[in-house]
């Protein structure tokens, strides 16, 4: 698959492309996931960019005829300043996120307007905007999010007061 980031040739141009895909299951409250996918840079783009994210709603976004960015701030975002400027090469963009609960799709795309986008010129290519290649797409469930240690020392703590009070009164 592949979406235009960013438009170089109209700085008052917002346009974007998404890529939009259903979720097999909805992601659980609480629950911490790791969301990953592999990009690389079209050998046509002029530029490259920094900007491209996924974001997971409740509910499908699209179809849209989008102009503008998507006014949502995605949960996994490319690092500021690691431009996309691999041609030859696939580059990981990964991070985790702790799910709100019910999230059962996944928008990829550019979230910034222009004016928030950063580009820089990369090689010749006859394309006046930035492009990628998006591949291997994945969401991995990491774990759950931990009961604070002070809960589960409490209850020992707790459970040992018991028990000594009990061995205690036998005596």
């Amino acid at each position: 698959m592949g979406v235009r980031l960013y438009d170089g040739n109209d700085a008052s141009l917002e346009w974007r492309e998404y890529i939009e895909a259903p979720l097999t299951t909805a992601l659980v409250a609480g629950e911490i996931y790791q969301a990953s996918m592999w990009v690389s840079l079209a050998d046509t783009s002029y530029f490259a960019t920094d900007s491209i994210g996924m974001y997971f709603s409740n509910g499908q976004i699209g179809p849209l005829n989008v102009t503008n960015a998507l006014p949502y701030s995605p949960q996994v975002t490319n690092p500021t300043n690691n431009y996309l400027v691999d041609k030859d090469n696939w580059v990981l963009i990964s991070g985790t996120f702790t799910a709100l609960g019910g999230e059962n799709s996944v928008v990829i795309g550019n979230f910034l307007d222009t004016a928030n986008t950063s580009s820089i010129i990369q090689g010749t290519g006859s394309l006046g905007f930035a492009y990628v290649f998006i591949d291997d797409i994945e969401l991995v469930l990491t774990s759950t999010v931990p009961v604070p240690a002070a809960v589960w020392l409490f209850g020992s703590g707790l459970f040992s007061l018991l028990l000594f009070v009990k061995v205690k009164r036998n005596n």
